[in-house]
């Protein structure tokens, strides 16, 4: 009989204390230990906040509010940031849906944690650890100026090898004109021993009548003026550049030798590129085969 009369007596307190703390979430302002607490911590008694709002979570442990107070209590006055870390973390497992105050008190608690790192940080401290981390860091600043005396030396050679580089195309550029010019010269030299050999060759014998003279007279005189016509059954052709085509190649092809490749050159003025660069698919003009 006496232990269900105790266990009535029991379940009815804690009954009570929960009412009281229902009764209290969200009007703790109401309840004289919350308002003795503001006042003391008004007056700058820290201790004695602390202890009202401590004692007054035993009435009603479920006043995340209070805990909120708690936790800037330890952290900005009392220099007790475990405890402010504790009563932070109390807060966000009461109020994990706030998307209002939540991050701000997960920010609190974090800085809480860093500061007991530092304290512990600071009461643990040993004279010996910390000679072996300044050396450590020496040694570290020591490594990054040579890496930067490195980078220096990198830079500077970097520097030196584009100055070559540059000279080096320079000088490229130069002996690729200069070849460009031998080339022309080449060419045009070529294509006037061409001419010389194409023209009528001087008369060997006397002439053997006023005709042949006039003839022979009459020769140098159409030279000057136009070219002469080309033998019957000789006339300008055209021809599709292919794969792998060159103009000597061509001159090979249409003429059965390489030494009239400069007649197409001549005859393909405008059309043929830079250096006697051919495409492709590109239509030339082939004049005659001298006689």
């Amino acid at each position: 009989m006496k232990k269900r009369v105790l266990l009535f007596s029991s379940l009815a307190a804690a009954a009570l204390v929960l009412s009281a703390c229902n009764d209290y979430v969200g009007k703790e302002k109401s309840h004289p230990l919350y308002v003795k607490a503001a006042k003391e911590k008004s007056a700058g008694e820290y201790k004695e906040a602390a202890r009202c709002y401590e004692e007054f979570l035993l009435i009603c442990p479920k006043s995340s509010r209070t805990h909120h107070e708690l936790g800037n209590l330890y952290s900005d006055n009392l220099n007790d940031p475990l405890r402010a870390v504790y009563h932070y973390r109390k807060w966000m497992e009461m109020n994990p849906d706030d998307k209002t105050n939540y991050e701000d008190v997960r920010l609190l608690a974090e800085t809480a944690q860093k500061n007991l790192f530092k304290k512990l940080k600071e009461e643990y401290k040993d004279s010996a650890e910390a000679k072996q981390a300044e050396e450590e860091l020496q040694k570290l600043k020591d490594q990054l100026a040579q890496a930067q005396n490195s980078l220096k030396q990198v830079e500077e050679q970097n520097q030196k090898m584009k100055e070559t580089l540059l000279a080096v195309k320079a000088e490229r550029e130069k002996m690729n004109a200069q070849t460009a010019a031998r080339n022309k010269q080449n060419l045009a030299a070529a294509a006037a021993a061409e001419k010389n050999a194409a023209a009528p060759a001087g008369s060997a014998k006397p002439a053997a009548s006023g005709a042949a003279a006039k003839a022979k007279t009459a020769a140098p005189a159409a030279a000057r003026g136009k070219a002469p016509a080309a033998p019957a059954g000789q006339t300008v052709t055209s021809y599709k550049v292919q794969p792998g085509d060159t103009l000597i190649k061509i001159s090979m092809k249409c003429y059965g030798t390489k030494r009239y490749y400069h007649l197409i050159v001549n005859a393909n003025r405008g059309r043929i590129g830079r250096n006697n660069q051919i495409r492709i698919g590109q239509t030339l003009v082939i004049p005659p085969k001298p006689q």
